[in-house]
């Protein structure tokens, strides 16, 4: 049975948020450049309350979208620093949501993920 399509349309959302985060995870890329990469969920009609991409534990940089409540932390990646990207998008109203994500660590060719699991919008039944 396949999802309705408000969930099916925040699985492609946040998918290509991480995929778009995941190939900035680069040193050097600066955290204006992964809020900036963040846009299309707002263009998607989707919002963010969690954290999108943070650092190990966390920790700096915490950020959200551009219209998330995260004060924005200016911030540039290192090389093999762990980070996680979990876009994880809601619909306006909060009646629909996901999350998606995975820890990674930054390299010259971008993010490499430390999960094996792949994604994919599991079905259940």
């Amino acid at each position: 049975m396949e999802p309705l399509p408000v969930y099916r349309a925040l699985f492609d959302a946040a998918l290509d948020c991480y995929e778009t985060v995941r190939q900035l995870a680069r040193p050097g890329t600066t955290s204006r450049q992964i809020v900036d990469a963040t846009d299309l969920l707002v263009d998607r009609g989707f919002i963010v309350h969690d954290s999108l991409f943070h650092g190990q534990f966390g920790r700096g940089p915490e950020l959200g979208t551009k219209t998330s409540h995260h004060t924005f932390e200016d911030y540039t990646l290192t090389d093999r620093e762990i980070v996680v990207v979990q876009p994880n998008p809601t619909t306006p109203d909060g009646r629909a949501g996901l999350q998606l994500g995975a820890a990674m660590v930054v390299r010259p060719g971008g993010g490499e993920s430390l999960h094996n699991y792949p994604f994919r919008f599991p079905v259940c039944g």
